[in-house]
């Protein structure tokens, strides 16, 4: 058992790795694809992963503002940024702080009904304008500086077309499902990045065009700062958030329709009763911070979609949730009446130790308190099944149902494998290893060990009992339902 334990360290780290190389393509590489990227982001949005000469994978992003955000044409005119050709002009920012008509060199955007983008930025002004923009969007800063917009904060001015400051009322972080689109204007120049001439008027705001997007690695545009709807975020400005007439916040209490389908709904954290079973024990739901993907890294999202419709077919009666921006590194199951609910954290799905399997298997876990039948906890929870049953049964009868034949025991052992080292090696508190192991009933429903939860994975797939470590083997229940 111990050479396996290291075998999926190796196997781990190897993985880790792999994932650290399938992060963002250099700004020159995104760069000399932008045309084929953008044929892609014309149809799908988000983001584009391709593959390297060396076997590694990286991702161009498709941005920047709201299809239909207005862009100044001249001193008395405004066109929707999605109408806008190559070859028309646009009014553009000089060094002399004039507006000058400069030629739009680039224009190309999303579809009316592309993907969605999962982590976009709303931002509204106290001269009432507002603005819908991807996190990478960069707005110019009174002191003639630039800020991406998911690092904007409540005390943050930003720049309107006098130039004057104007101060935010309100950034939040959402879903937005719509279409997109970015121009650039003037010259294109790959040696050497010249912002002059390079910023547009987008609803009395100045923003940067495409052009400075695409080269801001290169230059200060607040990296530093969270990303806004992270945890570090809202410890930062917590007074801001708390005063929600002061911060606008309870403007967006609901989606922002856009347009006949178009629409922007804030994130609302997903509200977990007290006594709902968590998948960790508290002490233990804090990543280590540098294993988190940030929050507009989209794909761990879409592998959420994708894992709650595929399970939804089977367990239809069962409410699922995704928590995006909320950094704990757990789930949940409870019910309300008769209502069957489970949760995803953020920090869980976003930790670089879990992949679609690891989620999918905590998925599973998590409809075993409802299906997985005895030992179950007792008093208030007891339709639940404890933790070590609803690993066992989660893997071996869930799994089985969702996936297919052969792809379902893939899917345990890679699933297995990705929590196990997120128990063991993922997490501020430490490892899993020294968890106390059920013995008496009055323990049964504790949270395993690391191995122990391992070996009940390992036992799913083999079809063997239920480790004792992971508590009483209970009645075989086929289906639980």
């Amino acid at each position: 058992m111990k050479a396996y334990m290291l075998a999926v360290l190796a196997t781990a780290l190897l993985a880790q790795d792999a994932y650290s190389q399938a992060g963002p393509c250099s700004e020159d590489l995104c760069n000399q694809k932008r045309k084929k990227i953008d044929a892609v982001c014309h149809s799908v949005g988000g983001l584009v992963y391709f593959e390297l000469p060396d076997g590694s994978m990286c991702y161009c992003k498709c941005s920047c503002l709201e299809g239909r955000t207005l862009v100044a044409v001249d001193a008395n005119a405004s066109k929707e940024i999605h109408g806008i050709k190559v070859g028309e002009t646009v009014l553009a920012l000089q060094k002399d702080g004039t507006w000058q008509k400069s030629s739009v060199v680039y224009s190309q955007g999303t579809h009316y009904s592309p993907k969605p983008i999962y982590y976009a930025i709303y931002v509204k002004l106290e001269n009432d304008t507002d603005l819908l923009v991807t996190p990478d969007h960069l707005f110019m800063t009174p002191a003639k500086g630039l800020v991406r917009a998911d690092r904007l904060s409540p005390s943050d001015k930003l720049v309107d077309a006098s130039l004057k400051p104007v101060s935010i009322q309100a950034v939040v972080a959402g879903y937005y499902k719509g279409a997109f689109h970015h121009i650039a204007v003037g010259k294109w120049d790959m040696q050497q990045v010249n912002a002059d001439g390079h910023f547009i008027n987008t609803k009395g705001v100045v923003s940067a065009d495409y052009y400075l997007q695409t080269f801001a690695k290169r230059l200060d545009t607040g990296l530093s700062r969270p990303q806004v709807g992270s945890g570090q975020y809202r410890v930062m400005h917590k007074d801001a958030l708390m005063g929600q007439a002061a911060f606008g916040l309870s403007l967006l209490k609901s989606k922002i329709t856009i347009a006949a389908d178009e629409f922007f709904e804030p994130y609302q954290p997903v509200k977990v009763p007290a006594g709902a079973i968590n998948f960790l024990p508290p002490e233990y739901e804090t990543p280590k911070a540098e294993l988190l993907e940030p929050l507009d890294n989209s794909v761990p999202y879409e592998v959420a979609e994708y894992l709650v419709s595929n399970y939804k077919r089977s367990y239809s009666d069962v409410i699922y949730h995704v928590d995006w921006n909320d950094d704990t590194v757990n789930a949940y199951a409870w019910r309300e009446g008769s209502t069957r609910h489970v949760a995803l954290k953020g920090g869980l799905l976003r930790h670089r130790y879990v992949q679609v399997e690891g989620a999918g298997l905590v998925l599973a876990h998590e409809i075993g308190h409802h299906f997985g039948g005895p030992p179950q906890y007792p008093g208030e929870n007891s339709w639940a099944s404890c933790e070590g049953q609803a690993d066992y049964w989660g893997a071996m009868v869930a799994q089985r149902r969702v996936w297919w034949g052969p792809f379902a025991i893939e899917q345990i052992r890679k699933g297995g494998d990705q929590l196990y080292n997120l128990f063991a090696y993922g997490l501020m508190a430490g490892n899993l290893f020294d968890l106390p192991k059920p013995k008496a009933t009055a323990g049964i429903c504790s949270h395993p060990s690391a191995a122990c939860r391992l070996a009940t994975y390992r036992t799913a797939i083999t079809l063997d009992d239920k480790p004792a470590c992971a508590g009483d083997p209970p009645p075989f229940q086929p289906d639980g339902k």
